[in-house]
């Protein structure tokens, strides 16, 4: 996670007209371990959300059963890749 927050942070850094935010979400209902990861690892620019879904449909919606799942969403909520990738990332914010 400190790796792809600092690659993120980079293009935000980059591209501050293309308003990227850093979202994540946490499965466990118990936010206290991911509470301690960010503030140990300093990925305070990230919004967190926590899961209110205790069934977790979310996960059958973006086909994400493992953790980290990355995915690049636009501005219609549209899933435009479903991977970490640099290239693939600037690539999309380009266009």
């Amino acid at each position: 996670m400190p790796v792809v927050s600092a690659s993120l942070q980079n293009l935000k850094n980059r591209y501050p007209a293309k308003n990227i935010q850093l979202i994540g979400v946490i499965n466990d209902a118990d936010e206290s371990n991911w509470t301690q990861f960010i503030s140990e690892k300093k990925l305070d620019s990230w919004l967190n959300l926590k899961s209110q879904d205790s069934k977790r449909k979310y996960q059958e919606d973006f086909n994400a059963y493992s953790n980290p799942s990355y995915f690049l969403i636009n501005k219609s909520g549209d899933v435009i890749l479903k991977t970490f990738n640099n290239k693939s990332i600037e690539e999309l914010i380009n266009r």
